[in-house]
């Protein structure tokens, strides 16, 4: 029988995006609607099985122990998501694009009625069928309407993200927080432009917090501006890699809008006193010869 780890070319302790991640060059390379070789269709098929089984937590702990074999002996269907073929191209997007963290397979298995999670952020666009299998990057918008109800479901995620529930984020809780605090802010929706500065993938999602030597987020308002900068530290680490940053970011930042006054929005799970009395310092007395906001 094949190895999935061999056919994703991975590593059997690899994670969850390092699976994400050797499915998308294997299927960038075996689709059949991409790759003419007699087995693609085959391959592709095994491919499929292999991502579906080791994305899945229980299905692959049963598999380091027991084999395919274990699969089927525990109920686990085995077939895979396109054993019964390829369908139109919108059944192959609901198969690339559909559950299992945005790049996997739904299939019969999932309640057609059940929500999916990300449905409020929902934007669809129209792309061709050669950017969907090698990817492509889009820059999108999305109008909340400032439709304020849909901030308290930014509130739960981004209070999961306080408490560090690892269960409940799809990245790491610093990639999380400033992208929850992006999506908080448009839905607010009263700035002129909110520009997040954190670099993102194909799928639109970040990819990485933003670079240490610009500010997390940037917003545009009508009578002033305004900086975002977010951490998940808590002790006094929080104060050696965000104090004086922070204010360098912000003293750039007034440099370049310095026709209108500008400020620092600090989102933290907690302050450190060290990380207080530093912005206290550069509030009251001055950062580098001029206070801050």
């Amino acid at each position: 029988m094949a190895d999935y780890y061999e056919i994703l070319e991975v590593s059997r302790d690899a994670s969850k995006d390092e699976i994400k991640s050797a499915f998308r060059k294997k299927a960038r390379t075996l689709h059949p609607d991409v790759n003419k070789a007699p087995d693609a269709e085959e391959k592709f098929k095994e491919l499929g099985k292999a991502y579906e089984t080791l994305i899945d937590d229980n299905k692959r702990a049963t598999y380091d122990r027991y084999g395919e074999d274990g699969l089927k002996n525990a109920g686990f269907d085995t077939n895979g998501p396109f054993a019964g073929g390829f369908g139109d191209l919108n059944d192959i997007f609901n198969s690339f694009f559909g559950g299992f963290g945005g790049f996997g397979f739904g299939g019969g298995r999932q309640d057609p009625n059940a929500p999916i999670e990300g449905d409020d952020l929902r934007l669809d666009i129209e792309i061709d069928f050669e950017q969907a299998v090698f990817g492509t990057n889009k820059e999108i918008k999305f109008d909340y309407d400032q439709d304020l109800t849909k901030i308290d479901n930014a509130i739960s995620i981004l209070n999961d993200i306080s408490i560090n529930k690892q269960e409940k984020l799809i990245n790491k809780p610093s990639v999380e927080l400033e992208k929850w605090l992006n999506i908080a802010l448009n839905i607010i929706n009263d700035a002129i432009q909110i520009k997040p500065n954190a670099p993102v993938g194909d799928d639109n999602e970040p990819t990485f917090t933003a670079p240490a030597n610009v500010p997390d987020i940037e917003c545009i308002y009508e009578n002033f501006r305004m900086i975002c900068e977010v951490t998940t530290l808590k002790g006094r680490e929080q104060w050696y890699n965000e104090g004086q940053p922070v204010m360098r970011h912000l003293r750039d930042f007034e440099i370049i809008n310095a026709q209108v006054p500008c400020y620092c929005l600090f989102v933290a799970p907690s302050l450190h006193e060290d990380t207080l009395e530093t912005y206290w310092v550069s509030v009251k007395h001055g950062y580098k010869g001029a206070t801050q906001k």
